[in-house]
């Protein structure tokens, strides 16, 4: 395997976790929704947000790592 197969896997990896993760947030946000304006939907709202920023930022990490790895 070479190195332009493994970041273009990374890279794939990575989009898949960003979907996913935009995925749940947004099932989130609607649930939130559906209890209206309340307290409890803002928090259920920004967690979601912070769980989506930690995992793409978690993604996007590996991903470096797994890059810088093979270019030494």
């Amino acid at each position: 395997m070479n190195f332009n197969d493994l970041k273009k896997g990374a890279e794939e990896a990575l989009n898949k976790t960003v979907e996913g993760a935009k995925d749940l947030a947004d099932k989130a946000v609607d649930e939130a929704k559906k209890l209206g304006d309340s307290k409890v939907a803002q928090d259920i709202k920004k967690g979601a947000e912070d769980a989506l920023n930690k995992t793409v930022d978690g993604a996007k990490d590996l991903a470096d790592k797994v890059t810088d790895k093979f270019k030494k």
